[in-house]
């Protein structure tokens, strides 16, 4: 080891459990972390639970956090420090555990000072902390403005890009809040729904009257404004939205004649920059007829007057929007084969967004 005199180098690391006492793994990876001589803990972040990533299913949610130290041994002597600690806890050696399995506690080297380290055993910054907001989150809290070496980024910016929501888009019927309902539970997210029954205008405007089209979709514009407005979106958590901002225009263009629109136009590129894009996008498909069978079996008053005419124009014009989709991640699914009823079938669409 370098000697206790040595000069320190900062360094961050991050600490997950998801077996036993979590909260006392980490506390015990911590506690043996600082009464190593060489090193000395600065601080500690706040503990965030988040869903697995990956590996079996079943498993338990995780806890999360960042560990700031100052070290005096290298990266290579740290990291053999942090696995020694991984193996006085009941983690298995990597070479016996599958990969993403469940453990009692994972010990990451996010950075070392601003050093680049590629090397089979190791690499700092770790290539993988960029994209896990379970990692970005507690160590913006430790340390906002410091930059990644390789990036050139704050990790404050970092995370303003991982917009954490996951929006679903389809036509009415097609299964979107089924789908965003049950995610929600599965990947340990916040829900946001459509406020459909709270639009006074909403019966008026589905049964045709022209009157009521305007306020309707200025209810809803306003609405979806305010739930995806960034400050109530939460950058330590993941939200799962039944729906897309972008359909207010799809149905902006079908109701409202032109002098409505030139009103509801203005008023959408005024709001439009302040809303929280989606980091992933489904965009749910089914044929017209299943989706109006499904609209028929729930019954819901305001919607008796839909026509599988007017769904097959809604639909016309969703295909459109994804045609040229380039503004996040965009994943397709085929719902006529799908029981979005089934936790087999909401597992497999979260392993596609993990």
């Amino acid at each position: 080891m370098t000697s206790h005199n040595s000069p320190a180098t900062t360094a961050y690391i991050a600490l997950g459990s998801n077996l036993g006492n979590r909260s006392e793994n980490i506390s015990q990876a911590l506690h043996l972390l600082d009464i190593i001589p060489e090193i000395t803990i600065v601080k500690v972040s706040s503990l965030i639970e988040t869903a697995p990533v990956g590996g079996p299913k079943g498993q338990n949610n995780y806890i999360n956090g960042v560990a700031e130290i100052l070290s005096r041994i290298s990266a290579e002597q740290l990291l053999e420090l942090m696995q020694s600690i991984e193996t006085q806890l009941g983690r298995p050696a990597q070479q016996n555990r599958p990969k993403w399995s469940p453990r009692t506690i994972d010990l990451d080297l996010l950075l070392f000072g601003s050093e680049i380290i590629d090397k089979p055993r190791l690499k700092v910054p770790h290539p993988l902390m960029h994209q896990r907001r379970f990692v970005m989150a507690p160590l913006v809290e430790l340390a906002p403005d410091l930059t990644h070496p390789l990036l050139g980024l704050t990790m404050r910016k970092i995370l303003d890009s991982l917009a954490p929501l996951i929006a679903i888009a389809g036509i009415i019927g097609v299964g979107k809040t089924t789908l965003a309902t049950k995610l929600a539970q599965t990947l340990n997210g916040r829900l946001i729904l459509e406020e459909y029954d709270k639009n006074p205008f909403l019966p008026r405007q589905i049964a045709g009257d022209a009157q009521a089209a305007l306020p309707s979709e200025l209810f809803f514009l306003m609405s979806r404004a305010r739930q995806l407005a960034p400050e109530n979106i939460n950058a330590s958590e993941l939200y799962i939205c039944d729906y897309l901002f972008e359909k207010n225009r799809i149905f902006a263009e079908i109701f409202l004649n032109n002098h409505q629109f030139a009103v509801y136009d203005e008023l959408e590129h005024a709001v439009r920059p302040y809303i929280t894009a989606p980091q992933t996008v489904i965009y749910l498909t089914d044929s017209v007829k299943n989706c109006h069978e499904r609209i028929i079996q729930r019954g819901r008053d305001f919607e008796k007057t839909i026509t599988t005419d007017w769904l097959t124009r809604l639909s016309a014009a969703y295909d459109g929007l994804f045609q040229k989709w380039n503004s996040s991640r965009l994943i397709r699914l085929d719902c006529s084969s799908l029981d979005l009823r089934r936790d087999e079938t909401i597992n497999s669409i979260a392993q596609k967004i993990l």
